[in-house]
């Protein structure tokens, strides 16, 4: 079942006979929160002349004048682009490699906590024992790596 405010499936896990309520969020599914904002820096032209404005975290986007789709006549001229200098775009390329980056680290977060519960059972640890070893795997998870990796991951996408 679907959270229609929050974007989210609900469902039910059972671990070692505790019953308790989840709430699993949908992937880039009405993902709520503030977009990356960049500002613009400069501005070049691209092979086919179009203006494309260069953002502070290295990324680009294209700033056609093609009305009526896009009225941007400022773009035009060199006097209009420098007036748009340091004003701030959604930047799609951040908010993608933001979304990478938090899945890996749930991803490596979850194993890590599953790994560690599932040692405790094996262990003779009771409920509460095995929970206690889950949050501590949690906190002492190195996430360097997964990060490291989702960022490259984002780099070597074309702007």
């Amino acid at each position: 079942m679907r959270g229609a405010a929050d974007g989210a499936t609900a469902g039910v896990a059972v671990m070692s006979g505790l019953r308790f309520r989840v709430m699993v969020p949908v992937p880039y599914a009405g993902m709520q929160g503030d977009p990356m904002k960049q500002k613009i820096s400069g501005f070049h032209l691209d092979g086919e002349a179009h203006w494309v404005a260069e953002l502070e975290c290295g990324h680009q986007q294209h700033m056609r004048h093609t009305p009526p789709w896009m009225d941007r006549p400022w773009v035009l001229t060199e006097e209009g682009r420098r007036s748009r200098l340091g004003v701030e775009l959604e930047c799609k390329r951040c908010d993608e490699v933001g979304h990478a980056v938090a899945e890996a680290v749930r991803e490596v977060l979850e194993s890590a906590a599953r790994q560690a519960y599932e040692e405790g059972g094996l262990s003779g640890l009771c409920a509460e024992g095995r929970w206690d070893l889950a949050l501590d795997a949690i906190h002492t998870t190195g996430l360097t790596s997964a990060i490291q990796r989702a960022l490259s991951q984002g780099r070597s996408s074309p702007d």
